[in-house]
């Protein structure tokens, strides 16, 4: 069955059987409020399938920012796979960044000031990168010239985020199987 929910729609992780579980892969998301996808609500898209703006969030004072969310996603093959999703790669250390399967870009290449990874190619041949953006916008030059997938949104037809949602958690497991295999806990 599924792992009991935290709240926000993830699983709720117990200390029970976590010696034999590989650690959560890492999401990274921006920590502006003005990208499309961030802490205040990337539990409602990543893992719901609705997309709820940010300052439709923030008017009703009983929403807070998440500070992190847990959840645990099956994959096409059957695998459950456990993922944070986060905002403020700060907090990570040495060891955790080969842990970090995709970032949501926000278009600007100071989001990843700070990153281990040499320049831009480098971080996207470790981290698969999406840019979310709506169907009349077009991307930042950064996201064109780097290995990002662009997912569009519909404006106003909230019944065909489901379908983004999908094809967000897709291009994460084809970039886990092909390029972190080894975070999969199977060897």
């Amino acid at each position: 069955g599924a792992p009991p929910s935290d709240g926000k729609g993830g699983a709720k992780w117990g200390k029970a059987g976590l010696a034999s579980q590989p650690p959560p892969l890492i999401i990274v998301v921006p920590a502006s409020t003005s990208c499309k996808i961030n802490m205040w609500n990337a539990a409602d898209f990543l893992v719901r399938g609705v997309f709820v703006p940010t300052a439709e969030k923030r008017k009703d004072p009983a929403n807070k920012k998440d500070v992190h969310v847990k959840h645990t996603h099956k994959l096409s093959t059957g695998l459950s796979l456990r993922f944070e999703i986060i905002d403020n790669v700060a907090t990570l250390q040495e060891s955790d960044w080969r842990r970090v399967v995709a970032v949501v870009a926000q278009g600007e290449q100071w989001q990843f000031k700070g990153w281990p990874f040499k320049d831009l190619a480098a971080t996207f041949a470790n981290v698969r990168g999406f840019f979310l953006r709506f169907a009349d916008e077009g991307p930042p030059s950064m996201i064109g010239a780097s290995d990002i997938k662009t997912l569009v949104l519909s404006q106003d037809k909230r019944y065909l985020d489901a379908t983004v949602t999908k094809e967000f958690w897709q291009s994460i497991e084809k970039f886990v199987l092909a390029s972190k295999r080894e975070l999969l806990g199977l060897e």
